[in-house]
């Protein structure tokens, strides 16, 4: 994971990569479960998000499993800390 993945597209492809499919296979509403996304991904993803400086828990990512919610939360955080985007 590069620091591309403090963007929208970045996500997407970090996702497509753990989830093992094309990224253009998600869209924003897209049920990451339902692409065979489990539990071991959706840590891979905490551990990847974590590395960048992002507070994300597991059960911030499994609660709502889509790209759409999940980037919510990270522009939020990249918005009230900018430091993470610099």
């Amino acid at each position: 994971m590069s620091d591309a993945t403090l963007t929208r597209d970045g996500l997407v492809e970090t996702i497509a990569r753990v989830a093992e499919v094309a990224p253009e296979e998600i869209q924003d509403g897209t049920d990451l479960t339902a692409l065979g996304l489990d539990s071991l991904g959706f840590m891979r993803l905490v551990n990847e998000l974590r590395v960048h400086g992002l507070p994300v828990t597991y059960q911030d990512l499994a609660g709502k499993p889509t790209v759409g919610a999940w980037w919510d939360r990270i522009s939020h955080v990249l918005r009230t800390n900018p430091y993470l985007a610099a």
